[in-house]
């Protein structure tokens, strides 16, 4: 794009109106764009939205304009039984950028890029949830984990529709996906098949990403009409290191870690545990067992949920002192009415003749 053409926002035309009620939201919030209009089948809907956003609908590939630069499919793609692929090959051949919702089949992805080569365009896969503010916090922390003490091993799960989404964020948590490679479904025992009352919905598979162990499990079942409301699953992903343990329990949040109390503490000569190497011993508390030292006290860490329960129970105390002091006592005495009074005079006689007695 020269001269004025590169100027001027981008004319972006959103196709669909399911999920592509993001898609039409998104368009407003990006400067440069501009939105051209909503390709759609032309039902009740479609034609109530586009009018709305003050734009055209069309319902053809043939009757967009000419000056129209970028396309968003939110359609589903045939691995969904959709007609979404089709539709980014047919803008693709107009010369028009494409920017395709997921999930596609692998082979449509390749047939897609190809054509978006001929026809001298661009075409992406939709990654949008590495940009959701609790995906990119998650990442943000992946990074400085990775700083402080190698990943380890990574746990994740998801549905299969998600898959594609997943993978992207499992790269970006580990600092790459080469080399990666992928097992085979695991196959559940028979011993425990026999005793469950549904087949499981879940399928195991283990891998590798980035040169880390992966343990991977994906919800394989697919609702054709509604297929986010009935996974069981949304991705999630637990990164397992020396320093701690980072997870994502969902593409919104939240993103907690669990940090190690201990910190940077050695395994003692001689010990079972796991995953520190043998090392200095820690410092021994006085009935003989392994004591850290005490950590500073955070909300995510048992040790700090520890301290600040002995906080509090340090401040009962004091306030107990405060209130057993003799004018305190007074305080209460003359306040309250005296056991089997039920006005205030009886409770000031009661008080009295508690003074005298402790005077006498």
């Amino acid at each position: 794009m020269t001269g004025d053409a590169a100027d001027r926002p981008l004319r972006v035309v959103v196709c669909g109106t399911g999920f592509g009620r993001i898609h039409l939201r998104a368009v407003g919030l990006v400067p440069g764009l501009r939105l051209a209009g909503v390709l759609a089948r032309g039902g009740d809907a479609s034609r109530g939205l586009a009018a709305a956003h003050g734009v055209p609908l069309w319902t053809d590939v043939a009757e967009l304009p000419a000056d129209v630069d970028l396309a968003s499919v939110a359609v589903g793609s045939a691995v969904q039984g959709g007609p979404g692929s089709e539709l980014v090959l047919a803008l693709l051949a107009r010369g028009i950028h494409v920017l395709q919702e997921h999930p596609a089949h692998p082979d449509e992805i390749t047939a897609a890029a190809r054509a978006a080569r001929t026809a001298g365009v661009r075409y992406r896969l939709s990654t949008h949830y590495r940009h959701v503010r609790a995906t990119r916090g998650f990442l943000a922390s992946a990074e400085r984990l990775r700083a402080r003490s190698p990943i380890v091993h990574v746990d994740a799960a998801g549905p299969v529709h998600l898959l594609q989404p997943l993978v992207d964020i499992l790269g970006l948590a580990v600092g790459g996906l080469r080399p990666w490679a992928f097992t085979d479904p695991v196959e559940r025992p028979h011993e425990l098949t026999a005793l469950e009352a549904r087949p499981s919905p879940l399928t195991a598979i283990e891998g590798v990403v980035g040169g880390i162990p992966l343990s991977l499990r994906v919800h394989d079942e697919l609702h054709p009409a509604d297929r986010d409301n009935h996974a069981l699953l949304w991705p999630r992903i637990a990164l397992a290191s020396e320093a701690g343990v980072l997870t994502l329990a969902d593409v919104h949040g939240p993103s907690p870690g669990a940090p190690r109390c201990t910190p940077g503490a050695t395994r003692p000569a001689g010990s079972t545990s796991t995953g520190i190497p043998p090392g200095a011993p820690c410092r021994a508390s006085p009935r003989g067992r392994t004591r850290p030292p005490r950590p500073r006290a955070t909300s995510s860490t048992t040790c700090g949920r520890t301290r600040w329960r002995t906080r509090s129970r340090s401040s009962w105390r004091r306030s107990a002192r405060v209130t057993a002091t003799p004018s305190a006592r007074r305080r209460r005495t003359s306040r309250w009415p005296a056991r089997g009074s039920t006005s205030p005079a009886g409770s000031v006689r009661r008080a009295a003749s508690g003074r005298a007695s402790r005077r006498a």
